[in-house]
């Protein structure tokens, strides 16, 4: 409920308090006294955005300060300053918030209605969201709403990525074959450098065996070779006798030992010889691997890291396929759990739109038969949305971010016209008091503990105001709802709980705005000047107030 308000610097409105209480509270005065700031400084205080314009001539700052009372919360200041400059600031409980912040609060304690409003009353996603209220449905709306866009953003990355595995699945043979070469060669820097230093060392070891074989050769196969004539020699020596000359003997035995020299150079040649030639084959299973990779090397590159680094980006590519593939898997499996959930929660609210929509129904046209048309018919609508981009085909129902059905209220105000689309058939005042009439059933079971209108009695009068009194005075549910009405008609205004009158004067060559409660004695005069002035409106305005005090 909002216990208070009070204006400073705006428009026409220098300092101005306004005290209000529960049950109906009625705001009068004179066309452009200001009631219209009173509105604009609650819009204000509610979260509107705000216009720099508002801030009286020749000030800097314009504020608003609101009191609330929050159920469960206790009391809450609101004040919002709009500078001249531009900038605004808002603040609850002396704390700077944001308008979301504060809209989230004071958004479902308080509802506003204008005749300017009510054409909003025309679109199809205010009479869906309407029905949703009265159905109890409004959070599961929301999750239908959301469930149909994640599966439309599903669909995007489905299509997305069959896009893009349909490209990347052109090149995977070839990105395959040409992984499994040279994971086949499983090539590593070290066994390159290995395989490359081992093949020199075994053509140095052939080198060398080929020269020892030599020497092999040379000591004892050839002929003559060095051991047949160290053989002959020794046969030489004997032959000649030892005698007593001590240089023969000394000879033979020289002989001996050179002998026995080659014999063990000879042997350890071919122990060298015979160590190379026991693994011949190493020197060809070389060849032949280094061979695999100067293939390998030749056509990705020429070196070895980038033969590997070719590796790795083949499997990071063959990778990155195989991630799409799992991803779109994933996103359908994805996809199709959510179209149930969509199916299953679209069917529950279409059952509680279903059901709601006849009690909606009925509740408008009596409210709309208590503001004087009994024979008006209302009606909601509902019909499959249809194909279209707006829409989706799942499992043989057709359904949009709406649900399963479109929603449109239908109105006819003549007996024997079939009811047709509010927004073609109602005139300017059919579609207030049937916005009127939709507001007051809703609020049966939204329930704001405050509701604003302003603006709603144009063009009304006699019996009507009489009705649209009544209507209003119901709205405050025997006083336990704070109902604030704007108003130029006295049949409302004598229904009051709290009378405010606003009048303008001019101070020191400027417009000032006043609002003041009213006591009984000053009602009947605000009433009088609503009435037209003179003894019999006076007389009017006495009437009217009994009335109410009866």
């Amino acid at each position: 409920m909002l216990s208070s308000l009070r204006l400073r610097n705006m428009a026409t409105i220098s300092d101005a308090s306004v005290e209000l209480g529960d049950g109906l509270n009625v705001l009068t005065g004179e066309t452009g006294a200001g009631k219209s700031m009173i509105v604009g400084g609650l819009l204000l205080a509610l979260g509107e955005r705000a216009d720099r314009s508002v801030v009286r001539a020749g000030e800097k700052v314009a504020s608003v300060e609101a009191v609330f009372d929050v159920p469960g919360r206790g009391s809450l200041l609101v004040r919002r300053e709009v500078h001249s400059a531009g900038r605004s600031r808002l603040l609850v409980d002396d704390e700077v918030r944001t308008l979301e912040e504060l809209r989230a609060v004071l958004g479902p304690l308080v509802e506003l209605h204008t005749q300017r409003s009510a054409p909003a009353l025309l679109r199809k996603p205010v009479q869906r969201r309407y029905l949703d209220e009265y159905a109890g449905a409004a959070d599961l709306a929301e999750l239908v709403a959301g469930l149909f866009q994640e599966i439309r953003e599903a669909d995007a990355g489905i299509e997305e990525l069959s896009a893009r595995l349909a490209s990347a699945e052109l090149d995977t043979g070839v990105l395959t074959h040409e992984l499994g070469e040279i994971e086949r060669l499983n090539p590593s820097r070290e066994e390159f450098d290995g395989l490359r230093e081992e093949r020199e060392a075994l053509l140095r070891a052939k080198q060398r065996c080929a020269s020892l074989d030599s020497i092999v050769s040379i000591l004892s196969e050839e002929e003559p070779s060095v051991s047949s004539m160290l053989s002959a020699a020794a046969a030489l020596a004997r032959k000649g006798g030892h005698g007593e000359e001590t240089g023969q003997a000394i000879i033979e035995e020289l002989i001996e030992q050179a002998s026995i020299s080659v014999t063990e150079i000879v042997s350890r040649c071919n122990a060298i010889i015979g160590t190379y030639e026991a693994s011949p084959w190493r020197v060809e299973e070389v060849d032949a691997r280094l061979d695999d990779y100067s293939r390998l090397l030749e056509r990705y590159g020429g070196s070895i890291d980038e033969l590997i680094a070719r590796r790795d980006v083949l499997e990071s590519r063959l990778a990155e396929i195989s991630a799409i593939d799992e991803s779109l898997r994933d996103l359908r499996e994805t996809r199709s759990r959510q179209v149930k959930r969509l199916l299953d929660n679209a069917l529950d609210l279409s059952g509680a739109r279903t059901e709601a929509a006849e009690r909606l129904s009925s509740a408008v046209r009596e409210e709309l038969s208590k503001l004087g048309m009994p024979d008006v018919r209302f009606e909601v609508g509902m019909e499959s949305p249809g194909g279209g981009a707006a829409a989706l085909e799942l499992e043989g129902r057709s359904i949009s971010s709406c649900g399963l059905e479109d929603i449109e209220f239908l109105f006819s105000a003549n007996p024997g016209s079939p009811p047709a689309s509010l927004s073609s058939v109602a005139s300017g005042g059919e579609l207030s008091r049937a916005s009127l009439a939709l507001r007051l059933a809703l609020a049966q079971v939204r329930q704001p503990s405050t509701m604003v209108f302003d603006e709603i009695d144009s063009g009304v009068g006699g019996e009507t105001a009489h009705l649209l009194a009544d209507a209003l005075e119901r709205a405050t549910l025997g006083g336990r709802r704070q109902v604030i009405v704007i108003t130029h008609l006295a049949q409302i205004a004598c229904r009051a709980d709290t009378h405010l009158a606003v009048s303008k004067t001019l101070m020191e060559g400027l417009p000032e705005t006043a609002v003041r409660s009213l006591d009984r004695f000053e009602r009947i005069e605000e009433l009088t000047r609503v009435l037209g002035g003179g003894a019999a409106a006076e007389e009017h305005a006495r009437a009217l107030m009994d009335r109410k005090r009866d």
